[in-house]
């Protein structure tokens, strides 16, 4: 099975790739997956010194400029300054052809747990609930009705990595005139109704569950396969109150 790995990154979350990465090969040692990095020159620039960096890590990498005339987008408003027209290049790893799966993941992740597992799950499309799970995970959701995916995490089957359903995502963005969560919004009203699997919250854990620093014993004690660095990143100087979790990323970043 051909798999793809993809995320989006500027000059700015390059280390931010770096650590994923890392803790990618720390827990999947045998990876050997083709990973693509989405930019586009204007809403996330990736120049070619940053490209060459990725490439001293893994030699399979791949860059993929977006240059559609659909990311002219500048009507959009987008409610949350920390949000810019860079989420939507999170729209490509529904057009993917030539491969059989896709996992997308956001560039301020990382793997703390063994998660080779999650390709070898059959389903059309999974991800993992935003707010706490109140309804059996591990288990196909016939109709999601309004159950929120985080897109920080998703994996993408055949039947919707195609230039139909990159279309059809498209065509939704085109209708959004004001969002808070530019991709997210997107992705979730395209699933609205559409069979998916929903993980649990420790494959896509926020690490704000574990402010302020009291809490960081919490983690310790958890099951969490994936940490999600949400707000202000470790590598852009992170914030005081984060410092303690900060130091799991660090630990990644310099393996």
């Amino acid at each position: 099975m051909s798999i793809l790995y993809l995320t989006v990154a500027s000059d700015d979350y390059i280390d931010g790739v770096i650590a994923l990465y890392k803790s990618i090969k720390k827990h999947h040692p045998d990876f050997n997956n083709d990973f693509k990095v989405v930019y586009h020159n204007t809403y996330c620039p990736l120049n070619q010194q940053s490209q060459q960096k990725l490439l001293t890590f893994y030699d399979k990498f791949i860059f993929q400029e977006a240059t559609l005339e659909e990311f002219k987008i500048n009507y959009m408003k987008i409610k949350h300054p920390r949000f810019n027209y860079a989420c939507l290049l999170s729209l490509y790893a529904f057009n993917q052809p030539g491969y059989d799966k896709v996992v997308f993941l956001d560039s301020d992740l990382i793997f703390v747990r063994p998660f080779k597992h999650l390709e070898d799950i059959q389903a059309d499309f999974i991800g993992v609930k935003d707010k706490k799970i109140k309804f059996p995970v591990n288990k196909i959701i016939k109709k999601n009705k309004g159950m929120e995916v985080n897109v920080g995490l998703l994996v993408i089957g055949k039947k919707y990595n195609n230039q139909e359903t990159f279309n059809v995502l498209i065509e939704i963005m085109h209708l959004k005139r004001r969002v808070k969560l530019p991709d997210q919004e997107i992705i979730n009203i395209f699933l609205n109704g559409k069979e998916m699997l929903f993980l649990p919250l420790e494959w896509n854990r926020q690490v704000r569950d574990f402010y302020p620093n009291g809490k960081h014993d919490n983690f310790k004690n958890s099951n969490d396969i994936c940490l999600h660095f949400c707000g202000p990143k470790p590598w852009h100087g992170g914030i005081p109150h984060t410092s303690e979790m900060e130091k799991i990323w660090w630990e990644y970043f310099n393996l």
